[in-house]
């Protein structure tokens, strides 16, 4: 972009734009900068709602407080696009012209105006396919999820109460009704009991950074109890063995370390929950949760883990 518009002009403009009150903080500046930056792209692009050229705009703090809402709106949106079509490379949500001109009527649109609820629609069960089924060979539906604990999302309605969240996210969990399920950040290690009463075993939990992770199976599955750790240090992983088309599956639901500088920790964890798969014998792992992973460390992870990626 600052090819586009001029490195030069760039700098100058934003030195001459006074920094608002709500903006001196780290997160708040965040914002205001990349804000101006967003702005001077509209105006490039004809869009004009987000003027950074009016600049009392620039200086109110419903200027930052716009620009979060139209990010936090975009980021609902590529959430909810990517789980309706099964994917999770936002990049294909740009491959369309009129597509990327929606994306732009949004980004160009104040927060106030945006339709929050709309663009989180859940999307369709997607229902596994019947030649599978026909072959005798039983998909495994697995789900994992990163509750976050007592906190409340940013896009949840103003009136809701931890008991609201809770509720939603296991009238979730029981329509998509994963047959392994992992949770991460749950706020106790105690079992969910309206899980254990709908078809669910609790296999165990283990704390976490934040929290505790949980794994739990559907009550048909043939599996064995949750396995003892044989590692001198504890991990933030929960394991067990599942016996599934006839394979012995070492099933591990984890939540990483986390932070740009914990990629040594993370892959002592992977290969501890490696080394626990040799001791239990199984020959397939199947590692679910929140890796806290970084892009440059997948590959890695793949080659000399022997692990691949699935989604």
């Amino acid at each position: 972009m600052g090819a586009l518009l001029g490195q030069g002009s760039l700098v100058r403009f934003i030195d001459q734009v006074e920094c608002p009150d709500v903006a001196v903080d780290r997160h708040g500046s965040r914002y205001w900068v990349l804000g101006l930056l967003l702005s001077l792209f509209l105006q490039f692009a004809g869009r004009t709602s987000l003027n950074p050229l009016d600049a009392d705009y620039c200086r109110d703090p419903g200027f930052v407080e716009d620009v979060r809402g139209v990010l936090l709106a975009l980021l609902a949106l590529f959430r909810g696009e990517m789980a309706r079509g099964g994917t999770r490379d936002a990049v294909t949500l740009l491959e369309d012209r009129q597509r990327c001109e929606e994306l732009l009527v949004l980004l160009s649109t104040r927060s106030s105006a945006v339709d929050m609820g709309a663009l989180s629609r859940q999307p369709e069960v997607l229902q596994p396919q019947a030649n599978a089924e026909e072959s005798g060979v039983r998909p495994l539906s697995l789900l994992t999820w990163n509750i976050a604990g007592e906190a409340l999302a940013c896009t949840a309605p103003s009136s809701w109460s931890l008991k609201d969240k809770d509720h939603a996210v296991l009238s979730e969990i029981l329509r998509w009704a994963p047959d392994v399920l992992a949770l991460q950040e749950c706020a106790t290690a105690g079992r969910l009991s309206t899980l254990t009463s709908r078809g669910y075993v609790f296999v165990g939990a283990a704390p976490c950074h934040e929290g505790y992770v949980q794994l739990y199976f559907k009550l048909a599955l043939a599996f064995e109890s949750c396995l003892p750790s044989f590692h001198s240090s504890p991990l933030p992983a929960v394991c067990s063995i599942l016996v599934h088309n006839g394979l012995r599956l070492f099933v591990a639901a984890v939540h990483l370390a986390p932070g740009g500088n914990g990629g040594d920790m993370r892959m002592r964890q992977m290969q501890a929950l490696r080394s626990w798969q040799r001791s239990a014998k199984a020959e397939t792992a199947v590692l679910l949760g929140d890796f806290s992973v970084r892009d440059v460390e997948v590959d890695t992870w793949c080659i000399n883990l022997g692990l691949s990626e699935s989604y």
